[in-house]
């Protein structure tokens, strides 16, 4: 049916049946039907809005349909999702539009664009001045700056197309097809933090047509710990529900603190009281954020997304879903995500993963977030603004003991107890005449044995052995991918060429450049060009600590009982 009627933003003409933007150049005709569903859509809650275009966008095409949109020159330029739009005319001057996307809150706003404009007269929609349609049409009030540039963008794929009919041009080009995705306007769970990263992985799944639970996972040991500092998961949740009432959503707070023990806490508290490095974050990802709560939850939703800088990807050949380095090497948080099993990594959405830093606080500016100016968090999950020392203190407490230089043997000075040191570690020693490093350490006799010729060493840092090997898909990689991998033993940018050589589930590194922060107990994540494949922990006997050069010339029992006492 041929739709005559045009509302725009003010003054009703009515021999022609249009309103007119008074007091502006330009002249916005909007299409009747097409202004009543977008003023009905503007009526509803910002939740439901968003619902009500993903079920716009999420109607089935046939496959017919979509093969002869979905082509290359069909493609609109300049939007972060992949969007399709065909305008066609027919004998009688009367045009068709058709489109997808698949980001399900664009394609239904391509949807509700091309019911208000299909059957008009092609030289009705090339009159009309479209860059006044997303204001005209109470769409770009609730539209974010990208989603914004979608819709103009389409609408200049529209004009340019229909200009080309009059023109004669053609459309038709060969190369490859573009087919839409699948898997979007679902329901997905929130691992909500209360910062910015997470904040904004709600808002980009929102506007991507999923439909979103937020959940706070409350792992602060606030009964436990509250003695040592201020307990930060009020704060969070605070925030979380502010950044959700913002939306009309509700988070829900769900308690894992006593899994978080069991799994992490207890973990941290054995590998430190060993002389190990311990990585809480790691196994807070694998045992509890993606864990416990996957397991939990996982029934209920068909992912569960978070904040983390990383990506996923289907690889096609294996059918195995894929832990992807994230855009922003810098915050790239893979590190941290290695140890992750193929079941765990395939239920995962990463909505950040595709942005820089740099963007996701320009997003949390756009979306005017209530936690936009809030910093960073820093430091292990559960310790909040709690120092690592305090809290190994609190567990292990203090057992005084000797810093001996490594190549004399001699007393330097004492220490509250090996646990509180990692090799390679320069701050917090407390001695002058440095700098001064830890290069070893005796756990049995709790001796701390540093040097200031940490970079001197004799043993070259160019090997290590690694044990507990974990593969995300599965399957360590081939003995060809094993001499090309790249290895990551901490969080950063930076990693390192080496060569695996693996022996069921333990291995041995050999690297290609020297590294100086190694220690027992670290995760070293493994990978091949962008893809993270797993984890190994760096074993005890990577001959990584040095025996000491110089005897200290007396037992060290005498040595503490002299020193110490």
């Amino acid at each position: 049916m041929t739709n005559l009627g045009f509302l725009g933003l003010s003054g009703f003409h009515k021999k022609t049946g249009y309103r007119t933007n008074a007091g502006r150049g330009a002249v916005c005709m909007v299409p009747e039907q097409l202004a009543k569903a977008a003023a009905e859509l503007a009526e509803l809650p910002l939740a439901r809005r968003y619902s009500r275009l993903a079920d716009l966008g999420s109607e089935k095409q046939e496959k017919s349909v979509l093969e002869d949109i979905c082509r290359p020159e069909y493609r609109v330029p300049g939007c972060t999702s992949i969007v399709h739009v065909k305008a066609v005319q027919d004998v009688d001057g009367k045009v068709t539009i058709q489109g997808c996307s698949d980001a399900k809150l664009t394609a239904g706003l391509v949807k509700l664009l091309s019911e208000g404009l299909n059957g008009l007269e092609k030289d009705l929609i090339l009159g009309m001045e479209f860059s006044e349609f997303a204001v005209a049409t109470q769409l770009s009030s609730f539209m974010s700056p990208s989603r914004a540039n979608a819709f103009s963008n389409v609408l200049k794929c529209i004009r340019t197309q229909l200009q080309a009919a009059t023109s004669g041009e053609s459309q038709t080009s060969g190369g490859p097809r573009t087919f839409v995705s699948e898997g979007q306007g679902e329901d997905v769970a929130v691992l909500l933090s209360g910062g910015v990263d997470s904040s904004v992985s709600l808002r980009l799944l929102l506007e991507q047509g999923y439909r979103p639970t937020p959940f706070y996972l409350k792992i602060w040991l606030e009964d436990e710990l509250s003695h040592l500092g201020e307990c930060p998961w009020e704060e969070d949740l605070t925030y979380a529900e502010s950044v959700c009432d913002q939306i009309n959503l509700k988070v829900e707070a769900v308690s894992l603190q006593q899994e978080y023990m069991d799994s992490v806490v207890e973990y941290t508290i054995q590998d430190a009281k060993a002389g190990r490095t311990p990585n809480p974050d790691v196994m807070c990802n694998s045992r509890v954020k993606f864990g416990v709560f996957l397991d939990r939850f996982g029934e209920d939703f068909s992912k569960v997304a978070s904040g983390h800088y990383a990506r996923t990807r289907t690889n096609h050949r294996s059918g195995t879903t894929e832990l992807v380095s994230s855009a922003d090497e810098w915050k790239d948080q893979t590190y941290f995500l290695a140890h992750l099993k193929q079941s765990q990594v395939e239920n995962t959405l990463f909505p950040i993963g595709g942005y820089t830093k740099a963007r996701v606080r320009e997003l949390a500016n756009e979306y005017n977030l209530p936690n936009k100016a809030r910093k960073d968090s820093q430091g292990i999950c559960f310790l909040g603004k709690i120092k690592f020392d305090e809290f190994l203190e609190h567990h292990l407490g203090r057992q005084p003991g000797l810093f001996l230089e490594y190549e004399t043997g001699l007393v330097l000075g004492k220490h509250r107890g090996f646990w509180f040191y990692t090799l390679g570690q320069r701050k917090g020693l407390g001695l002058s005449g440095g700098p001064w490093y830890v290069v070893s350490k005796n756990a049995a006799e709790n001796i701390v044995y540093i040097s200031g010729k940490y970079h001197e060493m004799d043993k070259s840092r160019t090997a290590f052995s690694v044990e507990s090997l974990s593969w995300i898909s599965g399957t360590p990689p081939t003995r060809e991918q094993c001499a090309a991998l790249r290895v990551k033993i901490r969080h950063g940018p930076r990693t390192i060429q080496c060569r695996l050589v693996l022996e069921n589930d333990t291995g041995y590194v050999e690297l290609e450049e020297n590294e100086s922060g190694l220690a027992p107990g670290q995760f070293a994540a493994f990978y091949l060009g962008d893809v993270c494949l797993g984890s190994g922990v760096i074993s005890a006997d990577s001959g990584l600590e040095h025996a000491p050069k110089a005897s200290p010339g007396a037992s060290s029992k005498r040595l503490q009982a002299h020193y110490i006492a």
